[in-house]
């Protein structure tokens, strides 16, 4: 995990089952807590200003991949009385390259049930 100087920003690198590493964003801007999440290991796009493009393509995350770092910070949230608020999917990886698990998430996620476990895990 790494913070930003003033604290409001939070990196946390996630190691999957398979070994292969994914990062997370944290970012508390005044009301908000704005999750920006990973829909691949790696990206193919290699764009040459991005260090995820340089590291190249790993693989794509299942849509539960996808979900556990929303579960993860949410609980991490909820431990200081707050909750998310956003999530971008902008973290490594072109989530539409990844279509069908980046869909399936957003299923997921916008589901009543799920919304309630996620604010209130």
């Amino acid at each position: 995990m790494m913070k930003s100087k003033d604290g409001e920003t939070i990196k946390t690198s996630f190691t999957l089952q398979d070994g292969r590493v994914i990062e997370a964003v944290l970012m508390r801007y005044q009301s908000r807590r704005t999750l920006c999440i990973s829909t691949q290991a790696g990206c193919a796009m290699g764009c040459v200003f991005c260090a995820t493009g340089q590291m190249g393509f790993q693989r794509n995350l299942s849509s539960g991949e996808i979900l556990e770092q929303v579960i993860y910070y949410a609980r991490n949230l909820r431990s200081m009385g707050e909750h998310v608020t956003n999530i971008v999917f902008m973290g490594m990886g072109e989530p539409f390259h990844n279509y069908d698990a980046t869909m399936h998430s957003f299923d997921r996620l916008n589901n009543p049930w799920v919304l309630i476990l996620v604010r209130d895990t």
